[in-house]
C-alpha cells in the first residue's frame, strides 16, 4: 500500500533545484491488452454501444508494437509536456491548487526492446517534481486511449478544465515504475562547486545500463509471469 502523502522528489542544493527522470517499463502488450480498472469499466458496460476497445488477444511473447502505434504513443505523451494543473493525476487535491501545477520537461516512449521473449516499451519523463500516483496515471490515462476506452482529448481536458474525476484517469501498476536519473543542474553550474560535478560519467552510466538489462528489467519481467494485467 502506498501511503497517503504527495511525494516531493525536489531537493535543492546550493539554490539549485534536482530534475528528476522516471521510468515506466512495462510489457508492451500493455497497449492494446491492459485491464482499465474503476470507473473505466463502469463507464464501458454504461456505455459499451458507443466504445469501441479493441482488446487484442495475442499473447504476450508474440504482441509487436507496429511503428504507426509508437509513434501514435509518443504524440499523446507530448501532451503532457510543459507546465499543467495534474490535479486530476493526483489525490486530495483541489482544483485551482497552485502545489498540482508540475513542470514536465519531456514524455516519451522509445523503441521496444526484448527481455527473454517478451517485448517492452521505456517510458521516461523528465520534471522538476511529481506528486503521488502522478507518474502511474499519466500512464494509464495514455494506455486507455491507446485502447480505445477514452477519446485523445481526455487528457487535455484534464490537465484544462476541471469536469473529469480524479478516479476516471486509471492508475498502472507500480512494480515498472522506477527513478532512472537525477540532474544537479544548478549545482553542477556554480562556481562554488566544491565536489565536482554531479554527472555520471560514460563508464558509469555503462554500468547502470548493464544492471537495468541484467537486474531490474529481468525482475519486472518476473513479477510480469506472475500477474493477470
Amino acid at each position: 500500500e502506498e501511503e497517503e502523502e504527495e511525494e516531493r522528489p525536489i531537493v535543492t542544493m546550493n539554490s539549485g533545484k534536482m530534475k528528476l527522470d522516471f521510468e515506466q517499463s512495462g510489457d508492451i502488450s500493455r497497449i492494446s491488452r491492459t485491464k482499465i480498472t474503476g470507473v473505466a469499466n463502469d463507464r464501458y458496460e454504461e456505455n459499451k454501444n458507443q466504445i469501441n476497445i479493441n482488446f487484442n488477444t495475442t499473447p504476450k511473447n508474440e504482441f509487436r508494437l507496429s511503428n504507426e502505434k509508437l509513434e501514435k504513443l509518443n504524440s499523446l505523451l507530448q501532451i503532457y509536456q510543459g507546465t499543467h494543473n495534474f490535479r486530476n493525476f493526483t489525490n486530495s487535491k483541489y482544483w485551482g491548487d497552485p502545489s498540482s501545477n508540475r513542470y514536465i520537461i519531456r514524455a516519451k516512449c522509445d523503441k521496444p526492446f526484448m527481455v527473454g521473449d517478451i517485448e517492452y516499451v521505456k517510458l521516461t519523463f523528465e520534471g522538476q517534481s511529481f506528486m503521488l500516483y502522478q507518474i502511474r496515471k499519466m500512464v494509464g490515462g495514455v494506455i486507455g486511449v491507446m485502447r480505445g476506452c477514452y477519446p485523445p482529448e481526455l487528457l487535455l481536458n484534464a490537465l484544462l478544465i476541471n469536469k473529469i474525476k480524479v478516479s476516471e484517469i486509471p492508475t498502472a501498476p507500480g512494480y515498472c515504475l522506477y527513478l532512472n536519473n537525477t540532474f544537479f543542474d544548478d549545482y553542477n553550474k556554480s562556481k562554488n562547486n566544491l565536489h565536482g560535478s554531479l554527472v555520471l560519467t560514460e563508464n558509469e552510466q555503462n554500468i547502470k545500463d548493464e544492471f537495468k538489462m541484467s537486474q531490474l528489467y529481468p525482475h519486472i519481467n518476473s513479477i510480469e509471469d506472475q500477474t493477470d494485467l
